[in-house]
């Protein structure tokens, strides 16, 4: 026989209406506590999936860049590797087939004189001072020599005497004649021999007398010519055109004529205009140095433009001491910018016979093969050519041989340079790339930018 089993629900109790098992086990309220229960243990583990979900953005949002940039690094360096260089390129300059030989140097007056007195006698003026310009013949101080005053006076007396000695020979000279002519006209028969002889010599002595007297007025005339010399020094003038640089008299001062050690000097005189420069030119340049040779002149750390000047003068002899030859250079200085003593730098220009070019510096490439510099071939191909600088001038380079003026040369030549390379000409190159880097070395030169430091006489 089949049995009924009951149910779960069928077997609970039933509890009893107004019970207060009654209000909870059946009603609505009944079934809304197991939801509640479940959605706060799910809570948890919504979190950590939020969390875990945001630290797996923020660490794709970190990492894909990098990779995406890593990658295009290498793509980058894979393509510059099998791309071609690019390399700007400019022709060599020709320049006039001369150097420049750069020599320290000193200014000296073309004319330097101490001015004494030469007559003894007390300062009674003085015209010009320190600093001041002055003409040849102008008159520079006054001296009273009242000793040479008097020594003339007396001279002129004596003048004066023996020119009436002069009249008095020559009237005793014609009464002498007429004697002699008396005694000749009545001859021996009328007057004694004796007579006539004694006539003769009397006029013989009167000549004598006569010359005397003249040789006597002579040499008193030079007496006072000398005392008008001796008084004529002393009217101090200047012997040529210079300036004062020192004065030692003031008025009443006792000088002595003379430049013995106790004379005392005057003035100090000196030509400034033209001026002298004085050079030592090392024994390895001093077969190049000719007269007339052009040079520049500058003074040392002063920003006035060079001055133009020509070599004067050269010793053509080494000083065995310091192994140089001392040269004159002669420039013009009619605005006082060269100073008797001044250091100065100078740059001698000196032909070479042969033609120059010049480059950028940053074209030139150091090895242990010496100083090259690359080429572009028509073919696009590197070469690198051995060069032989003649001078740096600092944004430039003068090349002496290696170089032609057709040469395209590398003037960014980078690490990867080498012979064979093939490179591609960088079409946006500046169009006077060379030319402005000349330009900016001219300006340098010109503005007194002393980019060298000062060389001894020695060349070093």
């Amino acid at each position: 026989m089949n049995q009924i089993i009951p149910t779960a629900e069928q077997r609970l109790p039933t509890p009893e209406r107004g019970s207060p098992d009654a209000s909870h086990a059946g009603g609505p309220s009944a079934p809304s506590q197991r939801p509640s229960r479940s959605r706060s243990g799910a809570l948890p583990y919504l979190i950590g999936a939020l969390v875990a979900g945001a630290l797996s953005g923020l660490f794709l949002l970190g990492y894909l860049p990098k990779v995406r940039h890593a990658k295009a690094l290498q793509e980058a360096t894979e393509q510059s590797l099998t791309a071609l260089l690019r390399v700007r390129v400019a022709n060599p300059r020709l320049i006039a087939a001369e150097n420049s030989i750069a020599l320290p140097g000193a200014v000296a007056a073309m004319r330097d004189t101490m001015i004494f007195a030469r007559a003894t006698g007390y300062v009674h003026s003085w015209k010009f001072d320190l600093g001041d310009s002055v003409k040849a013949g102008d008159l520079l101080a006054e001296i009273d020599q009242p000793d040479i005053d008097q020594e003339l006076i007396q001279a002129r007396a004596t003048l004066d005497q023996s020119r009436l000695g002069i009249e008095l020979a020559k009237g005793n000279l014609g009464l002498c004649k007429l004697k002699l002519s008396r005694q000749k006209t009545l001859g021996p028969n009328l007057t004694p021999q004796e007579d006539i002889d004694n006539a003769q010599s009397n006029y013989d002595i009167a000549t004598v007398n006569l010359v005397v007297a003249s040789a006597k007025v002579k040499a008193d005339e030079a007496n006072v010519h000398r005392l008008e010399e001796l008084m004529s020094f002393g009217r101090v003038i200047a012997p040529f055109d210079g300036v004062i640089t020192q004065r030692f008299i003031e008025i009443g001062n006792l000088v002595s004529g003379g430049s013995g050690s106790s004379a005392q000097q005057l003035y100090h005189l000196m030509q400034i205009d033209p001026i002298l420069i004085l050079v030592d030119v090392p024994q390895v340049s001093a077969a190049s140095i000719a007269v007339g040779q052009k040079a520049l002149v500058r003074p040392n750390g002063s920003r006035v433009d060079p001055i133009p000047g020509t070599i004067a003068h050269i010793a053509n002899a080494i000083d065995p001491v310091t192994r140089t030859m001392r040269v004159q250079i002669l420039a013009q200085n009619k605005e006082n910018k060269l100073l008797p003593g001044m250091y100065v730098q100078t740059s001698i220009m000196v032909p070479t016979g042969k033609p120059l070019l010049t480059v950028s510096s940053g074209a030139l490439l150091l090895s242990g093969e010496g100083t090259r510099i690359a080429v572009v071939q028509p073919d696009s191909h590197i070469t690198l050519k051995t060069v032989e600088i003649e001078r740096d001038d600092g944004a430039t380079l003068v090349i002496a041989s290696g170089l032609s003026p057709t040469d395209r040369v590398v003037t960014n030549p980078a690490g990867r340079i080498e012979e064979g390379l093939l490179v591609e000409i960088a079409t946006d190159q500046p169009a006077a790339l060379e030319e402005k880097g000349q330009d900016t070395a001219k300006g340098k030169e010109q503005t007194g930018a002393a980019g060298k430091p000062a060389t001894t006489p020695d060349g070093k």
